[in-house]
């Protein structure tokens, strides 16, 4: 019962995701999930309507949505054509109008026939269909389709696990999924997955764990808003539906029936209008009633169910099975010979054998297209390769003609950087000369000077006046600044960013750059003396002042810092 109850979540997987497609026909998906006998018929008129036109991307869109209609309807034969279709038109198209341009084939397409081989027990096939699209969907850019690709693939292969029986690993590829799903509010899908929880936690015994799980899933459902939860063809309201259609599966494999019914009926109240779905409960209950030996209302929704238009050939078995024990235990065997030849009929179409033949020359198909694919691009991988070494070459000798003139150039450069050099460092000595010239001159006018002045003080008293204004004029002339600025002129050439360093600085005046700029050409305390015309104790109290102007630390020396600047 369970298992049954896992091929109908396999239904929901092909809904989940195709919800990601944008440009599909309207009317088709209008009547998806609310009316299927309506939209696949609008899909045969869409199908005749545009069979030979040129593929664009819409008509192969559409092609893959009356696939995944009719394999939902247990038609999978039909859509395994409309599968085919839906790859070749894909494969035709420029890569400009390919919803994923990076890829050969359409992931949810690849899913869908995975998902009909799940349907048919061949596990192997299925793995290597789910894996396949996984791939695919990893090389997709768009990460909201990457995403919910991925998440359905591995939804699909924790329910292979879980018919394998391996249910501790199926619960946990369940919860890695349904961790991934919660960071993006997409509602349904988080509803879903834990739907998944639920049917694992009930198949592995873990009854109270389950009904935890089921009160999770109500308060998380409560807390959405109305309008998401009512609107026709809510897929939130769907999945949250299925919830109690696994707790009515597990109830009616227990045998007990009442239970059972309670929560496949309010399975119906809330599927109200998802038909595929409905024709399921349905089948459930009328199973429900006879196992309660109520034969009057097994009969009755029985034959009701199979009044219903496109009922799958499956829903089909399991209706005409209830009416096949109901007439055994009323012993009428008229309408039990009418029951058993349905069944034959039923079993004795070779719908399985088709199918697998499809499938044969599906993947035959796949692989030809496939094989094509690899030498089409062995092909341009070659011309590719022969192209690049061109290129590759080219860009080689451009290499070498760029770095054969780069060195010409660079050579070129050298020799007149080395002349101008030469020229610079003959100005530099040039203006060295000249501020060395400048300097001893003052120190030799000084020096002369003052001892001019010595010999005037030891003349007589009579020439005292006279001498007295000559003295006078001659301290005039050893403070006169004309010399000095002459210094700074010629000083400022050799050193022409010195000034301006200090005085930004510190603040200095004329006097401490002078004589900073003496201490920087290397000139002693007595040497200074001799140049400005003071005594030496004069230029040591000139030296401490700027020092201190210059805020020097305890163990830093003058000389080492104006060198520096």
């Amino acid at each position: 019962m369970i298992k049954r109850l896992i091929y109908f979540l396999l239904f929901f997987t092909v809904i989940v995701y195709s919800q990601n497609e944008n440009s599909l026909n309207d009317s088709i998906k209008k009547y998806k999930y609310t009316n299927p006998s309506k939209a696949i018929d609008f899909g045969i008129e869409f199908t005749n309507k545009y069979y030979d036109v040129k593929p664009t991307k819409i008509i192969y869109q559409t092609y893959g949505l009356i696939g995944e209609i009719l394999q939902s309807n247990g038609l999978d034969d039909l859509a395994l054509e409309y599968f085919n279709q839906t790859i070749k038109q894909y494969q035709s198209l420029p890569d400009s109008e390919k919803s994923f341009p990076s890829i050969n084939y359409p992931p949810y397409i690849i899913l869908n026939i995975g998902n009909i081989y799940l349907q048919n027990r061949n596990f192997e096939e299925a793995y290597k269909k789910y894996y396949q699209a996984i791939d695919l969907f990893n090389k997709i850019e768009n990460k909201n389709v990457k995403f919910s690709g991925l998440n359905t693939s591995y939804s699909n292969i924790g329910l292979i696990e879980d018919l394998k029986g391996n249910l501790d690993k199926a619960d946990s590829i369940y919860f890695q999924v349904y961790q991934k799903r919660i960071t993006s509010p997409k509602h349904e899908d988080i509803l879903y997955s834990l739907a998944l929880l639920l049917s694992v936690e009930i198949r592995k015994n873990d009854f109270s764990v389950a009904q935890s799980r089921l009160k999770e899933i109500e308060t998380y459902y409560d807390g959405l808003s109305s309008e998401l939860k009512e609107k026709k063809g809510s897929l939130v309201r769907r999945n949250y539906g299925y919830s109690y259609s696994v707790f009515g599966a597990h109830y009616q494999s227990i045998k007990e029936y009442d239970k059972a019914i309670e929560y496949l009926n309010k399975t119906e109240k809330i599927l109200y209008d998802f038909p595929n779905e409905i024709t399921t409960m349905g089948s459930r209950i009328a199973e429900c009633y006879f196992g309660l030996n109520n034969l009057k209302m097994a009969e009755q929704i029985a034959r009701e169910n199979l009044q219903i238009k496109n009922l799958s050939k499956t829903e089909k078995k399991y209706n005409y099975k209830v009416l096949e024990n109901v007439y055994k235990k009323k012993n009428l065997d008229a309408e039990l010979i009418k029951i058993k030849d349905s069944l034959i009929l039923l079993s004795s179409s070779n719908l399985s054998a088709a199918l697998f033949n499809k499938l044969g020359k599906l993947e035959i198909s796949l692989n030809l297209a496939e094989s094509k694919r690899l030498i089409n691009e062995n092909k341009l991988k070659s011309n590719g390769q022969l192209f690049s070494l061109i290129i590759f070459l080219i860009i080689i000798l451009f290499i070498l003609f760029v770095f054969w003139s780069n060195y010409n150039l660079q050579l070129e450069k050298a020799k007149r950087l080395e002349l101008t050099n030469k020229n610079l460092n003959f100005d530099v000595e040039k203006k060295n000369r000249e501020l060395v010239s400048k300097v001893n001159f003052i120190s030799q006018r000084n020096e002369y000077l003052r001892s001019l002045k010595r010999k005037i003080s030891s003349s007589s008293t009579n020439e005292s006046l006279t001498l007295f204004k000559v003295n006078k004029q001659l301290d005039l002339v050893l403070k006169s600044e004309n010399a000095y600025n002459e210094f700074d002129k010629v000083f400022v050439n050799v050193y022409p960013d010195f000034y301006e360093k200090l005085n930004k600085r510190f603040k200095l005046s004329k006097t401490d750059l002078r004589h900073a700029a003496y201490i920087k050409m290397n000139h002693s305390n007595d040497e200074i003396a001799r140049i400005t015309g003071v005594s030496k104790r004069t230029v040591e109290n000139q030296r401490y002042r700027l020092s201190k102007k210059i805020n020097l630390q305890s163990g830093e020396d003058l000389n080492t810092f104006i060198s520096t600047i």
